[in-house]
């Protein structure tokens, strides 16, 4: 049985996926299954506070649950740039949203399935990508979900 296209992501191998390149020398934006600081790999959106190889970190709202290797998943995020928040959805719910203050603009193209990492590509995504959208603004929880859903959004007015 082929894979239910309305999902977003499988991994084979842990490794990130889906995020905006920085001009310079890192990524500003991460969409990926990265390991949480128990080493456990999750789901996650993430922000880095500078475009600088050393002296940032990496904000992120992780999953609850781990990755499942080989799994289909649905995996969206947002930074919510006026309310400050970085959020994140699986398979078209809300899972978590933490603070984010530190925000750069990453003036690079969009990347998916690699990062910017030391002013090259690299982090290579290990597995597939499936139905990748990219949104200009933040989307409601409602119409996260209808994306997950395959019912698309609305049209403008």
């Amino acid at each position: 049985m082929g894979p239910d296209r309305r999902y977003a992501a499988r991994p084979d191998r842990l490794l990130p996926g889906c995020p905006r390149s920085g001009r310079y020398r890192r990524s500003g934006f991460y969409l990926e299954a990265s390991a949480d600081t128990n080493g456990i790999p999750r789901w996650s959106v993430g922000m880095r506070t500078a475009d600088a190889d050393a002296g940032t970190t990496i904000t992120r709202a992780y999953s609850p649950d781990p990755v499942v290797p080989g799994e289909w998943t649905h995996v969206a995020g947002s930074y919510d740039h006026t309310r400050k928040l970085l959020t994140l959805y699986l398979d078209g719910q809300f899972m978590r949203e933490v603070p984010f203050t530190a925000a750069w603009h990453a003036p690079g193209p969009l990347t998916i399935g690699a990062a910017q990492v030391g002013g090259a590509p690299g982090m290579f995504w290990a597995g597939e990508l499936d139905d990748v959208h990219v949104f200009a603004g933040v989307l409601a929880r409602y119409e996260i979900a209808a994306v997950r859903a395959g019912i698309g959004l609305p049209a403008s007015p």
